[in-house]
C-alpha cells in the first residue's frame, strides 16, 4: 500500500506542476484499482477518452461500489458515444451516493438539456446584505470548492458565488455549471482582485494560464465580497 500511496502522491505533485505526462506515468499500467482510477482521471484531463474508458472500466470491475469512479466512467463513456453504458454507470453512482456532485450535470447532459446560461458579470448581489463569495480552484482542489459552495448555499442562501477556474477539467466545468447561483470564470493573469494572488502561472498545451503550482486566495472582506480559500464549511469563517 505504501507504493500505491507514493505513486498517487507523485502523480498529484506532477499535475500540480502542470506535468500531466509525468502525472500519468506515475500511475500508468498499474494493477491496483486505486491507481487505475487515478490513471483514468489523468487520461480524462488529457482528453484521451478511449483510453480513459478502458482504464476506468477495469477499475470498476475490481471496485464496483465507488460512486465517484462510476461517475467519471459515465462521463468518459458519454465522450466516446457509449450513451447507454453511460446512463447505467451514472444510475449506479446515484444509487450508491444520492448526493454525488457529478450526477446532476450529467443527467442534464444525457437528457439533452443545455447547461444554464452563465450569470452576467459582475456577480449580482442577490441577498439583501449584498454578500457574495469569491473563490478559486484548480482540478486538485475541486472537491474542496464543491464543499465550500454547498456549505455557502446552505448557510447563506441566495449568495452569488464567483468561482475562478484555475485549470478545471471538462467534467469539473460541467459540474460547476449545474450549481445554482454560481458563475465560473477564467481569471486574467493580468487583472486580479486585490485579495487574489498566485505565485506562478503554468502554461499548458491547452491553456495560456493553467493551474498554478500554488494559489493563495486569502480570507478578506473587501467591498462586501468575501475572498476565501476553498475549504469545507462556509459558516466557520
Amino acid at each position: 500500500m505504501a507504493q500505491v500511496e507514493a505513486a498517487i502522491r507523485e502523480s498529484f505533485r506532477a499535475e500540480a506542476e502542470g506535468r500531466l505526462g509525468d502525472a500519468l506515468a506515475f500511475v500508468a499500467r498499474a494493477g491496483h484499482p486505486i491507481l487505475q482510477y487515478r490513471e483514468g482521471k489523468v487520461l480524462m484531463r488529457l482528453e484521451r477518452w478511449g483510453e480513459a474508458v478502458e482504464t476506468l472500466l477495469r477499475s470498476c470491475s475490481r471496485d464496483p461500489e465507488q460512486a465517484g469512479l462510476l461517475s467519471h466512467t459515465a462521463f468518459a463513456l458519454r465522450k466516446t458515444g457509449r450513451v447507454a453504458e453511460a446512463r447505467r454507470a451514472l444510475a449506479a453512482a446515484a444509487r450508491l451516493d444520492p448526493h454525488d456532485i457529478w450526477v446532476p450535470a450529467q443527467r442534464r447532459a444525457l437528457a439533452g438539456r443545455p447547461a444554464p446560461a452563465p450569470a452576467p458579470a459582475p456577480v449580482p448581489a442577490a441577498r439583501a446584505d449584498g454578500l457574495a463569495l469569491v473563490t478559486a480552484s484548480n482540478s486538485l482542489y475541486f472537491g474542496c470548492a464543491a464543499n465550500l459552495v454547498g456549505s455557502a448555499q446552505a448557510h447563506a442562501p441566495g449568495a452569488p458565488v464567483l468561482l475562478f477556474d484555475l485549470g478545471l477539467s471538462a467534467m469539473e466545468r460541467e459540474a460547476a455549471a449545474a450549481w445554482r447561483d454560481v458563475q465560473a470564470r477564467h481569471p486574467s493573469p493580468f487583472s486580479q482582485p486585490e485579495s487574489f494572488s498566485t505565485s506562478s502561472f503554468i502554461t499548458t498545451e491547452r491553456q495560456s494560464f493553467g493551474a498554478p503550482a500554488r494559489a493563495a486566495v486569502t480570507r478578506r472582506a473587501c467591498s462586501r465580497h468575501l475572498y476565501k480559500r476553498s475549504s469545507i464549511d462556509f459558516e466557520k469563517f
